[in-house]
């Protein structure tokens, strides 16, 4: 996920007037245990499972229903924000949780996935097709199923089983989804069951996973390199990367991608032209290549 932007709130809490002056401040009385930034709202965890929310709602990602008495509105038509953090579904106790740009995502303590946000192209996983409508409060998508780890998009969403498992759903026209079709999946569906898997990363077309033998895959979007698998060629399953390697953590940026092995040293593949792989060139890599 990328940084919030300031304009929309998305930085922090307290004193905001749309024009990125907001002030980041703790949540002072709170011991967080988790965060995470979107594009421009973010999201934490306390240590006692509330989920706290605060940034732009311009697409319902904040998920506090239709009104609020602490939103505000942007200047320049920005859309509504809230510039402190809040209580979303105090009822319901958290430990994971995942953002994207206008969506957001959460596990609850026992392990079912809750999904809000923008439902353009059926990322919230609840049923409805490409054009679904938004939700602005977590609606629980799957609930027999023990998760530990979730990851939402602009297209489809990733979810990692307490068993290992690897689950996706939403639009697949670039086989995204890995599943070894372009069939959209507008609830989530169990992919490469043959395999185990402890670690993903999901990027804008692409998506990156980490097995249980800590070997490395790729799939989706490659029109950049940013699968690594030597080619260009999209795939819409789930193929291994530089096989004799093994990995302890991995992200996927749009275009690009960079993994950690287990020597700990850094690899960087994909799109190059800003220098975002750190190799001191602006060359694209079709291959992963040890940085440091």
């Amino acid at each position: 996920s990328s940084g919030g932007n300031g304009g929309d709130g998305g930085s922090g809490s307290g004193g905001g007037d749309g024009n990125g002056s907001i002030t980041p401040t703790p949540l002072a009385t709170h011991e967080i245990n988790v965060s995470v930034a979107g594009t421009n709202h973010s999201m934490a965890i306390d240590v006692n499972g509330t989920l706290w929310v605060w940034g732009s709602n311009r697409e319902s990602q904040i998920g506090y229903g239709s009104t609020h008495p602490n939103v505000k509105t942007a200047i320049g038509g920005g859309g509504p924000y809230i510039d402190e953090p809040i209580k979303i579904r105090e009822v319901t106790k958290f430990k994971a949780i995942g953002v994207y740009s206008e969506n957001s995502s959460a596990i609850d303590y026992n392990g079912s996935i809750w999904t809000w946000g923008n439902n353009t192209n059926g990322q919230l996983g609840d049923g409805n097709g490409s054009g679904g409508p938004m939700s602005n409060i977590p609606k629980l998508i799957k609930d027999d199923t023990n998760f530990i780890s979730v990851a939402i998009g602009t297209f489809h969403a990733l979810a990692l089983e307490y068993n290992g498992s690897l689950w996706a759903w939403g639009t697949n026209s670039l086989g995204q989804l890995g599943d070894g079709t372009t069939t959209d999946s507008y609830t989530p569906k169990r992919i490469r069951v043959d395999s185990t898997f402890k670690a993903i990363s999901l990027g804008y077309l692409h998506n990156l996973a980490i097995d249980s033998e800590d070997k490395l895959w790729s799939w989706g979007l490659n029109t950049r390199g940013q699968l690594g698998d030597g080619t260009t060629t999209q795939r819409t399953s789930p193929i291994r990367v530089r096989e004799v390697t093994k990995f302890k953590s991995v992200s996927a940026g749009r275009l690009h991608s960079l993994a950690i092995d287990e020597n700990g040293s850094l690899w960087a593949w994909g799109y190059n032209y800003y220098g975002q792989l750190g190799d001191e060139t602006n060359t694209t890599k079709r291959s992963p290549v040890k940085i440091r």
